[in-house]
């Protein structure tokens, strides 16, 4: 398990703040043998598909360049240079080919990451105590491990492709001259195939391995991440101060709804919940603000100074506080209830105050319990 130097394990996963400042230091995950090995296959590769072509071409203007040292002596350089210039031209699919393997084999790891820290030298590098520690460390033994391993991969694949392709090589001096020299074409690229494979194999491994090692070498302690969060957040009295500031904002808005709803319904004075329906653009009445205490009294207020209807109905007022949001609509089990109180407000509204009762609309006991 990790250490730092105070002795504390590092158990805990890097965040992402950690990531982003070893990416500035130029610490990514990188595998060395994945470029190497993208490289080899896309050099098999193209050689494969392009090989043909390129010895058909070469042979050409070979042939050529002999044709032009037998007729005329001094036409020969001029031939060799013409020759050189469209065999570079033949050879450029395949350079790039080979060319994006290695850079796409780079970057698949990390991605692309441009750190001037990475090039600034560091003191601690020229420590001789943790120069040996790297020496002898698990990372070297593993790099001695993946160069012993990629010998006798390469090294086994290869070989076993010879013995396989054995009778062929043997009769390789009896072919005739151009057949020959195409089957022993077809013989090295199946050779350096097995070798690609082979590089293929121990990336396949390496690059786990890696990212492994790196997610490792990045882990923190909680001390750290504690730490990283304080900084980060800023201290908890500032936290509390930054709540304190939305919540303000947030009751703000909700107050200059007040004056539209149509009833605010409390408790008397503990709990307010504000109400708006408009059936034209609502299925269901919606709640424009609510509260307790100091903020039920500032809505209470709001709504006496604009003439919004008020109806003190303790057990509703805590039922719609409890199972409802501002700016949501109201749950299904209080259509019922809700649906007497604006009807109340519907005919207060109209005047029609004639026998005109305030409601008290039954619910759950338990939503219409005291808020405590």
């Amino acid at each position: 398990m990790a250490e730092n130097e105070s002795g504390q394990e590092k158990t805990e996963p890097a965040t992402p703040r950690r990531i982003e400042q070893a990416r500035e230091d130029g610490q990514l995950a990188r595998s060395r043998e994945l470029p190497g090995a993208l490289i080899a296959m896309a050099g098999v590769g193209a050689a494969w598909l392009f090989g043909g072509e390129i010895v058909a071409h070469y042979s050409g203007w070979f042939a050529h360049a002999i044709h032009q040292a037998s007729a005329r002596h001094d036409d020969v350089q001029a031939g060799l240079d013409a020759m050189g210039l469209h065999g570079t031209l033949i050879l450029l699919p395949w350079l790039f080919i080979v060319l994006v393997a290695g850079v796409g084999g780079t970057l698949v790891l990390g991605g692309w990451n441009l750190s001037a820290k990475a090039l600034v030298p560091k003191g601690e590098r020229l420590d001789p105590i943790k120069g040996m520690g790297r020496l002898f460390g698990v990372s070297a033994w593993v790099e001695v491990s993946k160069t012993l391993l990629k010998f006798l991969l390469v090294a086994g694949l290869s070989f076993a492709v010879i013995w396989w392709l054995r009778d062929d090589i043997s009769r390789l001096p009896r072919m005739e001259a151009g057949a020959g020299f195409g089957r022993a074409g077809e013989i090295l690229m199946a050779v350096f195939a097995a070798g690609a494979l082979a590089l293929l194999i121990i990336s396949a491994i390496d690059a786990p391995w890696q990212l492994y090692n790196h997610a490792k070498q990045l882990r923190m302690t909680r001390e750290e991440v504690k730490r990283e969060a304080k900084d980060t957040d800023g201290k908890p009295e500032i936290k509390q101060r930054q709540r304190e500031l939305q919540m303000q904002a947030a009751n703000g808005r909700m107050m200059e709804r007040v004056p539209e709803a149509d009833v605010v319904v409390v408790n008397p004075v503990h709990v307010a919940v504000a109400l708006r329906y408009d059936a034209t653009r609502m299925d269901a009445p919606q709640v424009v603000a609510k509260g307790l205490g100091e903020v039920a009294a500032n809505i209470r207020r709001i709504a006496e100074e604009h003439s919004v209807p008020v109806l003190e109905a303790p057990p509703l007022a805590r039922a719609l506080y409890r199972v409802t949001e501002v700016e949501q609509s109201i749950p299904p089990g209080l259509f019922t209830a809700v649906a007497e109180v604006l009807t109340w407000v519907y005919r207060l509204k109209a005047g029609n105050i004639q026998g005109l009762d305030r409601p008290q609309p039954a619910v759950d006991d338990n939503l219409g319990r005291p808020i405590e």
